[in-house]
């Protein structure tokens, strides 16, 4: 990513960020309803996020940001991983669970 040449305006950053945090509280909200065992929440939230990252890729392509921005856009991005991973790790049991269900129905 080039450095910030002070092209971008405060408000455009600003605007990036708040993006990232769209995301990233999508995000959160797709992991709690994982954890609840609520997986059609998580199907809904799924489908914001991706339209959050859309309108992001949209609105801000390959943006370049100061530092400071940069380092809260990291933070963001790996918290975003943080809750991916373990929205995987609690959807595994269940997808077995389907997987299961769906090989006595076919075995029938």
């Amino acid at each position: 990513m080039p450095p910030d040449d002070g092209s971008r305006t405060t408000t455009e950053r600003g605007s990036m960020i708040q993006h990232y945090e769209a995301i990233a509280a999508s995000s959160r909200r797709m992991l709690d309803a994982a954890r609840a065992g609520d997986w059609d929440a998580v199907g809904q939230e799924e489908d914001r996020c991706r339209a959050l990252i859309s309108t992001l890729k949209r609105s801000h392509p390959e943006a370049a940001v100061a530092s400071a921005a940069r380092r809260q856009r990291m933070a963001l991005l790996r918290a975003m991983l943080a809750d991916d991973a373990e929205i995987r790790e609690l959807s595994e049991p269940w997808l077995k669970q389907l997987e299961a269900l769906l090989a006595g129905r076919s075995a029938a």
